[in-house]
């Protein structure tokens, strides 16, 4: 899981699925499920989300970057998408997260 774990991080701001991560530890979809969960305590599509938006916060911090830069940069494909999680997750939209970290 080590390994795994790794991948997602050096590679979070591309497109990653299951199945490959499944392919790279050579375990099948509902045993990977399994023990990424016991080893992580989250399931693998929470994970990734919760690791994107760390990063897009750290990210929203540096105000030469665009909105729009920081949620194609951390792996989210449509802009809507990526404000509606990072409300849901933060509680408050990206750009109010960025004007509160700029004060």
């Amino acid at each position: 899981m080590t390994r795994v774990v790794d991948h997602i991080h050096n590679h979070y701001q591309e497109d990653m699925n299951l199945n490959d991560l499944c392919s790279l530890s050579n375990l099948s979809r509902s045993t990977f499920c399994i023990l990424f969960k016991e080893w992580t305590g989250k399931t693998f599509n929470r994970y990734l989300t919760d690791l994107r938006i760390l990063q897009a916060m750290m990210m929203l911090k540096q105000p030469e970057l665009s909105v729009t830069d920081v949620c194609y940069s951390t792996g989210f494909n449509e802009l809507s998408y990526f404000c509606r999680i990072f409300k849901k997750y933060t509680g408050i939209s990206p750009t109010d997260f960025r004007k509160q970290a700029m004060k």
